[in-house]
């Protein structure tokens, strides 16, 4: 089972209290750090990042990833519940100490450009899902920074 650094509510701020990020174009990033068990790494599994608010337009997202499967099958997914690959569409993680920016995977390309169009109008939670399953998953550590403003 993941463990968080900063564990996850099921509805926004429950877990923890925060100040709302203020309103116009300074960055914000949503970022939590996951240990990941190999039994979290089977197809269509989620891990939970965080909440982002009312108004949020997200700009760019970055995962960093130790191995975490010593195959290399392992494919990652990032978006908020309503579409889990708007952020990152097809992550491969197949080398040890992955980073991989939104921007740099082929199919995150356009889905960040229509999220960025649109603030969002309720608070959305970020996942990651396994897109497809680690051949041979291994326990590693997965860190998710999603940056965004929040629009006037």
């Amino acid at each position: 089972m993941a463990t968080y650094r900063y564990p996850v509510a099921s509805t926004e701020g429950a877990a923890r209290k925060y100040t709302a990020p203020l309103k116009g174009f300074q960055k914000c990033v949503l970022s939590n750090t996951i240990t990941v068990a190999t039994t979290d790494l089977d197809l269509n599994d989620t891990m939970d990042v965080g909440w982002l608010p009312v108004g949020a337009v997200v700009t760019d997202c970055v995962i960093y990833a130790t191995d975490m499967d010593t195959g290399a099958t392992l494919v990652l997914d990032v978006g908020p519940t309503t579409n889990p690959d708007a952020y990152i569409d097809g992550a491969a993680l197949s080398t040890p100490a992955a980073a991989i920016r939104a921007g740099n995977v082929a199919g995150s390309q356009a889905t960040m450009a229509t999220e960025a169009a649109v603030p969002l109008t309720a608070p959305v939670k970020v996942i990651v899902t396994v897109a497809t399953a680690a051949g041979t998953a291994a326990t590693g550590t997965l860190a998710v920074h999603v940056e965004y403003f929040v629009a006037e």
